[in-house]
């Protein structure tokens, strides 16, 4: 029987891998899946640079740092391709869908276990974030495995069970730190559990989980305070995150794309004192909480629209939109969709899930201790802002749940038990039914196949593919005329190009659109020099200058064009104010 198991199993995860290898395959020859892109991109990067000792990075984390980790110890050994990087994240998959089954034998049959593992490999959502280069799947299997290390230090509450749990809770909060509210969740339930004579008392069972929590994340905390001379937890990125979905034009904010009004938003602390990273993450926390005390109205209705938000049946983006991406892989089209407003998974799996822990829950033991998990991991989303990446660790925890309420209602089938049963029909409807609505997003208005268009432009460039970069940034004009940010691309594309004409109309265009683009200001002041037009080219820079005090290639530039005017003295005054900045950003 047990070898029988194992075999059904192993052929559970061996479908894992073949579904994999083949979504990959054909990511390949497809650059809007094949490239690492916005986020992706960055991880890529920071990965490369560390892999190679080229960071000059000199504060705290930006990110929580495991996953570049992670990557920058596969690139040592493999160098930089984003193409095996994806190729272990289906092996983390895989094992995350074996987690999910060992997690559901604690309630169902091998029958059972298996559909939850089935449905986990079968999510679309999941395949999705693997394809990128993205911490999703590295933080689900840690946090499959630290529950499962709970629920045995809950059951024998020895103390290596406690310190491997809290240790591999610590590793899941170095991947995504919001799951130290689901950590203290768990802690205060542990604690406040009645006890047997014969087990310890409350305090001693939690102390070794919180100590493995510790072990892990004090070393990060004082590289931080040691390279960054300023105390940050895990990362510095953790203020702007709160920022964005606390404050009082959220439907700008939640909206913000990669770009000029990123960059924008990024400097708002620099603008304000802030001079190391540590100090711009206090600025967000400070400004998020000011709003949060003196509009404690707005607050609350804010909060209740990102509850509604994470339980959309479909998936929010944040940089990149699935429903944009299905359309260039026939695997995500299969897995995900919609069909008569409902969508796959969340239109099924989130209200079935529902009910299904709703079941587990009333049973006491590791479904109350599992279930409150996923539910503090949600408030810990939700704090933050919701999105479909950031819900994602919990898909398994949802095709457990689904498989509970589908088990629950086969019971109360077989046993007749017919109003239970019609009241369950009843109230997945409903639930279905409010899942499935769309509501309005502040990133509705973006254009996010113009954006993944511009995205796959500049990694080509990057790459040195300069005309098939040219071409996708033509392209995302042809889709979104109004995008500053696409004119400024290739305003610098015909520059680098020797074809200043055209440089010169991209960059008039992407002002008219955007008075305020410093960069695109400054570049094309830069460009009116190289034409020998003086007067105008300091006028663009000086206005550039003053649209972004903290842009260090605009003022580089404009010293440039003082010392060529014989303004030698301003020329070295903008010259340090360039180093200046690049040593205040050097951090990054």
């Amino acid at each position: 029987m047990v070898a029988q198991t194992k075999w059904r199993v192993g052929l559970i995860l061996a479908s894992v891998l073949v579904m994999g290898l083949g979504l990959i395959g054909g990511a390949r020859a497809v650059p809007e899946l094949n490239l690492p892109l916005v986020d992706s991109a960055a991880y890529h990067r920071q990965a490369t640079e560390w892999a190679t000792g080229q960071s000059s990075a000199t504060g705290p984390f930006w990110q929580p740092p495991l996953y570049p980790a992670l990557l920058t110890a596969l690139y040592r050994v493999a160098g930089p391709r984003p193409i095996m990087a994806r190729g272990v994240q289906v092996l983390l998959l895989a094992l995350g869908v074996g987690l999910t089954y060992l997690l559901a034998r604690r309630w169902f049959n091998f029958r059972g276990a298996a559909i939850a593992a089935g449905l986990t490999a079968l999510c679309g959502p999941l395949w999705f974030y693997t394809l990128q280069l993205m911490p999703v799947i590295l933080f689900m299997i840690l946090s499959l495995a630290a529950l499962l290390m709970t629920l045995r230090f809950s059951d024998d509450p020895r103390r290596r069970f406690a310190v491997g749990a809290g240790l591999l809770w610590g590793l899941a909060t170095l991947t995504i730190p919001t799951v130290l509210v689901a950590v203290g969740a768990l802690l205060l339930v542990l604690v406040l559990r009645p006890t047997e004579p014969s087990r310890p008392v409350p305090w001693l069972r939690i102390g070794g989980l919180a100590l493995g929590v510790m072990l892990v994340i004090l070393p990060v905390t004082l590289r931080n305070r040691w390279v960054g001379d300023d105390w940050v937890l895990i990362s510095a990125n953790s203020g702007i995150n709160f920022y964005i979905g606390n404050n009082a034009r959220t439907d700008v904010t939640l909206a913000t794309r990669p770009g000029l009004d990123w960059e924008r938003l990024e400097r708002l602390p620099y603008l304000a004192g802030a001079r190391t990273a540590a100090e711009a993450d206090r600025y967000f926390r400070r400004e998020a909480w000011d709003w949060i005390r003196s509009h404690p109205r707005a607050f609350m209705l804010n909060e209740l629209r990102k509850i509604r938000d994470f339980f959309q049946a479909r998936e929010i983006p944040r940089n990149l939109d699935l429903a944009t991406m299905r359309e260039y892989s026939p695997g995500l089209r299969l897995l995900t969709g919609e069909c008569l407003g409902i969508h796959w998974p969340g239109g099924i799996l989130i209200p079935l899930a529902g009910l299904g822990w709703i079941g587990l829950m009333r049973r006491g033991g590791a479904g109350r201790l599992v279930g409150i998990y996923g539910l503090a991991f949600a408030v810990g989303v939700i704090i933050f802002f919701p999105a479909g990446r950031y819900r994602a660790p919990l898909w398994p925890l949802m095709a457990i749940g689904a498989v509970a309420a589908m088990d629950q209602a086969i019971s109360a089938w077989r046993t007749r038990r017919w109003l239970p049963l019609a009241a369950g029909c009843v109230c997945f409807l409903v639930l279905a039914a409010a899942v499935n609505i769309p509501w309005a997003h502040p990133s509705e208005g973006v254009a996010f196949k113009a954006e993944l268009e511009r995205a796959v432009g500049a990694a080509l460039e990057v790459r040195g593919d300069v005309k098939a970069a040219e071409a996708r940034y033509r392209q995302a004009l042809t889709l979104d005329p109004e995008s500053a940010d696409a004119h400024y691309l290739l305003g610098n594309l015909c520059r680098a190009q020797h074809r200043p004409d055209e440089a010169l109309l991209h960059f008039l265009e992407a002002l008219r659109l955007r008075p305020d683009h410093d960069s695109a200001r400054g570049n094309l002041g830069f460009l009116l020099y190289e034409r020998g037009e003086i007067g105008p080219a300091l006028k663009e820079l000086e206005l550039a200058v003053r649209l972004n005090p903290l842009n260090a290639a605009v003022h580089h530039n404009l010293g440039v064009v003082l010392q060529a005017v014989g303004r030698k003295i301003e020329g070295e005054n903008h010259f340090k104010k360039a180093r200046a900045i690049r040593e205040l950003f050097a951090s990054y």
